[in-house]
């Protein structure tokens, strides 16, 4: 049967409607159509063609709700069954993507394609879109109420439109070009990641869920944030922050155990008002792991009556000179009670050191006698002895080390390292 008549009865009036709705027969015979249509015109015959065609139509005819067309340098998107839910198109060749017809559709890997303009349908029910490593230049995703989760990272984003988008969790755009970020409606957001972009206007506002900020390497002047009173990780490094009263309330949270301030000008003032929450922040947290730059301006830092677990040189880029910086990390809560120093000559391995102390101290006397992989500190002792302190904690798979001679909880260190 492929015509349907309704008798209407309208103001004591009959209208006889032929073909209000296609049946089910009607609509397989016209998708199959459009596939096999697209097979010719974009597909070469071989393996590849036949594998995407069998694809499609088991999909179609089983009420599949996931289709995996992955890997297959597909050019141009093919007819998507209806009842597909979950639709992989990671590694093609795509370049431009229509889904205005595939309302269904909650969740699209598109990851490494060439795709240059996308559409989504509107009022879709999309939860999570993946488009990281294509060539996009902007991205608009309004009316996208049921967005979840959109990692759109390595990309040439100059703009994106994520305004309606409320139930947003997750976001990455690491990597890309923008200059502006507006998250003020994003309440519900957990992790919020823009590194290496060329961000100098961004809205925050409250976000009560968030856990992870990573906005490092931009052009960020100003904050406009509320308190984030569970937040985890903070990086704001290689930005040019001002102090402001926002920072100390990002910085509140007593659940934080990543915090990069560096590049905040080279404004020992500045700097110290940093120094001087994070170290409010140290009393109040059990764990913090800091890292200051190599444009540190303050030249001296006390750890009197903190808990200074590790202080680290890192040389991170190609310029050694211009990447040197240093991470310290803090407990709130002394880490050894009842165990003693014990001072060897001899070099031992990780795993050595492991076996012998939870804390083990090694010296070298000479620059020919190498210390461990893990130790690069130029730190020395009372005599001019580089040293360093291994601390080994059962919950860490790494060493770290401190930089004190006689008792390492209160010291103080330079951070001319």
């Amino acid at each position: 049967m492929t015509n349907i008549n309704t008798a209407c009865v309208k103001n004591n009036a009959s209208y006889q409607v032929n073909n209000a709705l296609p049946n089910r027969e009607t609509i397989a015979s016209n998708f199959f159509e459009q596939l096999a249509q697209w097979g010719e015109k974009s597909l070469n015959n071989g393996v590849e063609k036949r594998t995407i065609l069998e694809r499609i139509n088991e999909a179609y005819n089983s009420n599949m709700e996931s289709l995996n067309l992955s890997y297959l340098d597909l050019s141009e998107l093919p007819p998507i069954p209806p009842t597909v839910k979950t639709l992989n198109l990671e590694g093609n060749c795509l370049t431009f993507l229509d889904f205005t017809d595939n309302a269904s559709l909650i969740n699209i890997n598109l990851t490494l394609n060439n795709i240059e303009t996308i559409t989504f349908p509107n009022e879709s029910k999309l939860e999570n879109i993946y488009i990281d490593c294509n060539k996009l230049e902007s991205l608009d995703l309004k009316n996208q109420h049921s967005l979840v989760n959109l990692e759109a990272q390595n990309n040439n984003l100059k703009e994106i439109n994520i305004s309606d988008s409320y139930k947003l969790k997750f976001l990455n755009l690491d990597n890309n070009q923008l200059t502006s970020l507006d998250v003020s409606q994003q309440e519900s957001l957990i992790e919020l990641s823009a590194c290496h972009n060329m961000i100098n206007d961004l809205k925050l506002h409250y976000h009560p869920m968030v856990k992870k900020i990573a906005l490092n390497d931009n052009h960020i002047a100003n904050l406009n944030a509320k308190s984030t009173a569970i937040l985890e990780y903070l990086d704001l490094s290689n930005n040019n922050l001002l102090p402001t009263d926002n920072i100390n309330e990002l910085i509140s949270s007593k659940h934080l155990w990543y915090l990069s301030v560096n590049g905040i000008n080279n404004d020992p003032i500045a700097q110290m008002q940093y120094w001087n929450a994070i170290m409010d922040l140290v009393d109040n947290i059990d764990e913090v792991t800091i890292k200051i730059s190599y444009d540190l301006a303050i030249k001296n830092i006390d750890t009197s009556n903190k808990h200074l677990v590790e202080v680290s040189k890192n040389t991170e880029g190609d310029n050694k000179e211009n990447n040197d910086s240093m991470s310290i990390r803090y407990r709130s809560k002394p880490y050894f009670s009842n165990l003693t120093l014990t001072e060897q000559e001899t070099t031992l391995s990780e795993e050595e050191l492991k076996a012998i102390l939870p804390m083990y101290r090694a010296c070298r006397f000479d620059n020919d006698t190498p210390l461990s992989s893990s130790s690069s500190s130029e730190l020395k002792d009372a005599t001019g002895t580089p040293i360093c302190y291994y601390i080994y904690d059962e919950n860490k798979t790494s060493l770290g080390y401190g930089p004190t001679f006689h008792n390492w909880l209160s010291q103080s260190f330079t951070t001319e390292l």
